[in-house]
């Protein structure tokens, strides 16, 4: 049978199934296939040993896929990524140093896409100056820094200075040292970019 065309009639067949599968999910009539399995120890040792060294070869790069993708396909969907509405939700440390920086009356904006390249923790527009909040976990992996490094790189080489603090020693070590680090970072590349007359500004 297929599917109504009216919108509405369709909206509507839509929702009496979700009703319908939720009622067999809560009576036991649908039991999903990883729900409440439970592995051995040994066989979790196992999983992750393989996991490991698939990463490590290089031949796992998705998880959830376990192959690899072409550069022109990410560079794609890179890009389909950071055109469409997502939302982030901001990290405590993220929130930390929104409000050192509201405090000192610094206006910036959080999470918009810059040069298709990555949506920035905080972006200063006026400057060209972009903050990014690095959490002590996930930053710190071979993979992670090297992906750093090279958004900082493509986004130097289109005028954007970068400005990185780490989640414990900066944010949660010394949040008004950060502070004074940021405007500090402002007043350089005001300097920089209106009051050096020797430099080509361009708008």
């Amino acid at each position: 049978m297929s599917p109504p065309k009216d919108p509405i009639r369709k909206a509507e067949a839509i929702r009496k199934a979700k009703e319908t599968f939720k009622r067999k999910f809560e009576s036991g009539l649908i039991i999903p296939s990883q729900r409440g399995r439970k592995r051995s120890p040994e066989r979790r040792k196992k999983i992750s040993e393989t996991l490991k060294k698939k990463f490590a070869s290089g031949e796992l790069v998705c998880p959830w896929k376990g192959k690899k993708r072409s550069e022109e396909y990410m560079k794609k969907h890179r890009i389909h990524l950071m055109n469409i509405n997502l939302f982030h939700k901001n990290t405590k440390p993220e929130v930390k140093l929104q409000e050192e920086l509201k405090r000192r009356n610094i206006k910036f904006d959080t999470h918009k896409n810059i040069e298709n390249i990555c949506r920035p923790d905080i972006i200063i527009p006026e400057v060209k100056l972009i903050v990014q909040v690095d959490g002590d976990y996930w930053h710190d992996f071979p993979n992670g820094l090297y992906r750093d490094h090279l958004q900082d790189k493509q986004l130097r080489e289109k005028g954007w200075d970068i400005l990185r603090l780490w989640e414990g020693i900066d944010i949660n070590g010394n949040i008004e040292g950060c502070g004074c680090l940021v405007e500090q970072r402002i007043a350089t590349r005001e300097y920089h970019l209106f009051k050096n007359p020797f430099r080509e500004i361009k708008r």
